[in-house]
């Protein structure tokens, strides 16, 4: 960083530098100083992340090509080192992820739901990323054939996450949902393709639209798919965040799950009708157009779902109550896309 003008010596030397270890897929280092900018460093050990990173350097180079997009949804890439497998963006200081945001505000702000609505449909107006990107597009969400696992699939299994497939497979219907959603894909824009809260970063004050910064990370999934897939994504979040805030114990009647919830679903319903509303907006979309969209949106909701219960299992030996929820909400959102629409998303019919 010093020899790319990036810090400054008398930072150093004045012990103003902090560096902090903040890895995920990657080794991330997060570099701050008391007053000046701050660095996100993600570094790609081995040949596999790195060329995750020099694809992802190149999507934020893309990205840049997208009127009106990069300089206010995503961070400024400052520079990508092939040669170390490094790349290095901006670290926006005074910022937390959207479900840091939700959990210790309890609220949802509605000025938040429709900047994403725009920023997603700035990114999909834009069309495919191009033949680089147009290549990946056969690499549909692999959650699409989780119920088919192949064997090398079966050997990284968890043990929860092998009996959540034998329970996916008891239900014919079911297999044949995720199946019709494979065959139904969609490869019509640039998109995120791993959507969620904890990939969107907050800074600024929420309470108003002017000050508040809503940015777009993590975009080394990035490619010409389905715009669907990534409007179902936050819908996802919205419904999973309900269902983890509720107690389920073996000990309180399913009945009573719904009215102990900590984030009532009653509370996210205007963001949830400010995101769809914009979204459709900002896509200019017909009434037909609308309809089948939002259709296909919820579907892909339930399919997250879905991913997140695997995700969330792949290191525990038993399935939990919630993530048996996830997979119940799963199906009855696959059976019935437009009640669930009305009754769950609190969008009008």
């Amino acid at each position: 960083l010093l020899g790319l003008g990036l810090l400054q010596a008398g930072d150093v030397v004045q012990d103003t530098v902090t560096v902090a270890n903040v890895s995920r897929r990657h080794l991330n280092w997060r570099v701050t100083t008391q007053n000046g900018p701050g660095y996100l460093l993600k570094q790609g050990v081995g040949g596999e992340r790195a060329a995750a990173l020099e694809r992802e350097a190149a999507i934020y180079r893309l990205l840049n090509a997208v009127p009106g997009f990069a300089r206010r949804y995503v961070p400024q890439l400052h520079l990508h080192d092939a040669e170390n497998g490094v790349l290095i963006l901006e670290w926006i200081a005074g910022s937390q992820n959207l479900r840091e945001y939700h959990l210790r505000r309890g609220h949802f702000p509605v000025s938040l739901a429709r900047i994403m609505a725009e920023a997603l449909g700035r990114l999909h107006r834009h069309g495919p990323g191009g033949p680089e990107y147009e290549a990946r597009s056969a690499n549909v969400p692999w959650i699409f054939s989780a119920h088919r696992p192949t064997l090398r699939f079966l050997q990284d299994c968890s043990g929860a996450n092998l009996a959540l497939i034998e329970l996916t497979q008891e239900f014919p219907d079911f297999c044949e949902e995720i199946d019709a959603l494979r065959a139904a894909w969609h490869d019509d824009a640039l998109i995120h393709g791993d959507l969620k809260w904890d990939n969107c970063v907050v800074s600024g004050n929420a309470a108003s639209v002017r000050t508040t910064r809503l940015r777009i990370v993590d975009w080394e999934l990035a490619r010409t798919g389905d715009p669907c897939w990534d409007v179902g994504s936050a819908f996802h979040d919205y419904l999973g965040f309900w269902l983890q805030s509720i107690p389920i114990t073996g000990t309180m009647p399913p009945e009573r799950f719904l009215e102990l919830a900590r984030f009532p679903l009653e509370k996210m319903h205007p963001a949830l009708r400010a995101f769809w509303s914009t979204y459709a907006r900002a896509m200019d979309l017909d009434a037909e157009a609308t309809e089948r969209w939002l259709i296909r949106s919820v579907r892909y909701a339930a399919a997250r779902l879905l991913q997140t219960a695997f995700e969330q299992m792949q290191g525990a030996a038993q399935l939990t109550g919630n993530i048996v929820c996830f997979l119940q909400l799963s199906f009855n959102i696959l059976k019935r896309p437009r009640e669930a629409a009305v009754h769950l998303l609190g969008l009008p019919p």
